[in-house]
């Protein structure tokens, strides 16, 4: 799920401002402790998120404010902004809902893994 969680990202406009991105300076996947555990994923760790459409990596942050099951990445974050030069779009449908002319989408099922640093692209 992605969500509005940083008071100064009003929209993604303004992750192009350093004032404005939050104290961590990247994009985070929080994530349930037990569910971290589950995956042998300690808090720091790279993460691989994927299902059918695509895959990102992030670096996970332990959170009790996520429920079991719910992983969460903050809205706003520029592509430029992620390892492989991915946002949380990578994983959605971009269909449009009839008539609205806008996504149809708040949330996706993803499954996720520990990554390694090698399997990234070198920037």
């Amino acid at each position: 799920m992605s969500r509005k969680q940083h008071a100064k990202f009003l929209n993604s406009h303004y992750a192009g401002f350093d004032r404005h991105l939050p104290p961590e300076k990247e994009s985070l996947l929080e994530i349930h402790p037990v569910n971290a555990a589950e995956r042998s994923i300690e808090d720091g760790d790279l993460v691989r998120i994927f299902n059918d459409r695509g895959a990102l990596t992030l670096r996970a942050s332990f959170s009790s404010d996520v429920q079991p099951g719910l992983f969460t990445m903050p809205f706003g974050w520029w592509h430029r902004d992620t390892p492989e030069d991915r946002g949380v779009n990578a994983l959605t449908n971009p269909a449009t809902q009839d008539g609205i002319g806008s996504a149809a989408f708040h949330e996706n099922l993803v499954q996720v893994t520990r990554a390694s640093e090698a399997a990234l692209p070198l920037q």
